[in-house]
């Protein structure tokens, strides 16, 4: 299974998005805040049992109370440890919803949304370290024809292993996202990118070799004022003039068309 990749050296590949994580992290606060109080009730309540002026005459009541007030104490306490518990399963529960509402569920690559934030992060760290981002249009040949003779199962089959194999190509600070039905688009950032030519290659002979998948792929690389939208159109804009050349292989930009920091689309 493929896992969006969180670097440990930067901040989490899915921009913030509503989902179910945000309500169960906030009962987690909620009851982290309740437990907060029980413990704070049974601390006085212990420095009451320990304040207890007890003399001769009122000693068994004395202690009674004490001990009244410790087991009170204990029990406050108990109920603060319970509450951690489920703020912490909470919390549990809060990653597994992003990590969930951030993936497609057949290719485990990231859904629309998560991607296109986190190719939006891309081409800002791109921008400021000056360095190169390319991004790849993929569209499955024949997957309408696939899934009308063989099904949808076969279908699936077929989407599920052009994630895999673009996948494994990918660093950890590049992004596949599955765009549409029969869509994916990655991108590639750094010194690679001025290779996509190669990487693309790859990917298409290893799904023909293995599987007797066709892709047809667009590429562009982000120009100094292009938005994550314009770059996405010009790899689409791409990928169409592959079809209609008839050509199932990537026809990329030369290294020396991708300067760092002013990345020209194909024309």
């Amino acid at each position: 299974m493929l896992v969006p990749r969180i670097c440990s050296h930067s901040p989490p590949c899915v921009r913030p998005v509503p989902d179910a994580g945000d309500d169960r992290d906030v009962a987690a606060a909620a009851r982290d805040a309740v437990a907060d109080r029980a413990d704070r009730a049974a601390d006085a309540r212990d420095a009451v049992a320990l304040s207890l002026d007890c003399d001769d005459r009122s000693h068994d009541q004395c202690h009674r109370r004490g001990r009244a007030h410790r087991l009170t104490a204990a029990g406050d306490r108990a109920r603060a440890g319970a509450d951690r518990s489920a703020s912490r399963q909470d919390r549990i529960a809060a990653a597994h919803d992003r990590r969930t509402s951030a993936t497609d569920e057949l290719t485990s690559a990231y859904r629309r949304d998560a991607g296109i934030g986190q190719l939006e992060r891309s081409l800002s760290i791109a921008r400021d370290s000056g360095t190169a981002m390319v991004v790849c249009f993929v569209d499955v040949d024949g997957l309408k024809a696939v899934n009308d003779t063989d099904g949808h199962p076969a279908g699936d089959r077929i989407l599920r292993r052009v994630a895999e194999v673009i996948d494994d190509r990918l660093d950890c600070d590049d992004t596949l996202l599955r765009y549409g039905g029969d869509e994916f688009i990655f991108s590639v950032l750094g010194p690679a990118a001025l290779v996509i030519d190669d990487t693309t290659d790859v990917i298409e002979a290893r799904l023909r070799a293995s599987d007797d998948i066709a892709i047809t792929c667009g590429i562009a690389f982000a120009r100094e004022r292009d938005t994550v939208a314009d770059v996405i159109e010009n790899a689409d804009r791409d990928l169409y003039r592959q079809r209609r050349a008839s050509r199932a292989t990537v026809a990329a930009p030369t290294a020396a068309d991708a300067i760092p920091g002013h990345r020209p689309a194909r024309p």
